[in-house]
């Protein structure tokens, strides 16, 4: 037996888990494997992605009026329950919390938003759940807790979110990204240029508000300097496009912060001309897809490099 599949049928008896609901909700991969469901919850929705990134909230800063958070990558999963009717918030978060704690779980952050509005002093509902997919903080009522699970075997990210009716468990399994899963080639990207008079620059990668490329837009950098070298009479505009998540004036700012980033990349990196070179950012003037799920914000979130 694998420490994983260890760790499940520890926390089982601590959540009071019926057995034969555990082995059907793996049949149809409900729960996830390192924590299992409380008694007589029910799956409402679940979603999971193999590689993603996922913004951790740790608090809000409350003279700063700004949530603390913090970036991670890796396979997430996310679950919403709805509670059992006749067991306490209270009693279904120290249920979670004694079967971590007994498993050598560390706490991150806990706060508790019953008390004194520990989590959050604004408009808590819409705001956690639209930024975080946080459903179970509610304005005046809601415990949550982030552990860290880790040994020679895994390296994971436990959030738990508990009010009277709904339930949030987020896994986050730290890994790295599987590579060489895009079909993104010069042959394309001249294409594009001559057909259309841009290019969507594919895999460049930043962290959620931040203009710091990441160092796995290395290939999709390389690529876009042999296009540049190949049409070296040609000067390009770097355009940056974001989601309309957000004020206007700060995605306008973010969208030119990071075709800067790309630019200055080009030009620094790989010994493009800096004359040949313009960064601008039209924020979420220009998009490509709905804004009103995460894919169509996540197609709407790229750098494009246009032909003058």
């Amino acid at each position: 037996m694998n420490k994983l599949h260890t760790f499940f049928v520890l926390l089982t008896p601590l959540l009071y888990v019926n057995t034969s609901e555990v082995l059907a909700a793996k049949e149809v991969k409900t729960d996830h494997p390192l924590i299992a469901a409380y008694e007589g919850s029910k799956i409402y929705r679940k979603k999971s992605k193999e590689y993603d990134e996922y913004e951790l909230f740790k608090g809000y800063d409350k003279a700063q009026k700004d949530y603390i958070s913090e970036t991670l990558e890796g396979k997430i999963t996310q679950i919403l329950y709805i509670n059992p009717t006749n067991r306490s918030e209270f009693e279904i978060f120290k249920n979670y919390q004694q079967a971590l704690n007994k498993e050598g779980a560390t706490t991150i952050f806990e706060c508790n938003q019953g008390n004194n509005l520990q989590c959050m002093d604004q408009y808590v509902g819409a705001n956690l759940r639209k930024k975080f997919n946080i459903n179970s903080i509610v304005n005046k009522s809601g415990r949550y807790m982030v552990s860290q699970l880790q040994n020679e075997d895994y390296n994971a990210y436990l959030v738990l979110g508990v009010n009277d009716k709904y339930t949030d468990i987020h896994v986050i399994e730290l890994r790295e990204m599987e590579t060489d899963k895009v079909s993104f080639n010069l042959e394309s990207m001249h294409s594009d240029i001559e057909k259309k008079g841009f290019v969507v620059i594919q895999g460049l990668y930043f962290d959620t508000d931040k203009t710091v490329l990441k160092a796995s837009s290395k290939q999709a950098l390389e690529l876009t300097a042999q296009l540049l070298k190949q049409k070296s009479e040609s000067e390009f505009l770097v355009v940056g496009h974001t989601d309309s998540e957000g004020n206007l004036s700060y995605n306008m700012d973010l969208s030119k912060g990071r075709a800067t980033a790309v630019m200055s990349a080009l030009i620094d990196e790989y010994n493009i001309e800096r004359a040949r070179l313009s960064a601008y950012g039209v924020g979420p003037l220009a998009p490509i897809a709905a804004n009103t799920d995460a894919q169509g914000m996540a197609q709407n979130r790229r750098v494009v490099l246009v032909q003058k």
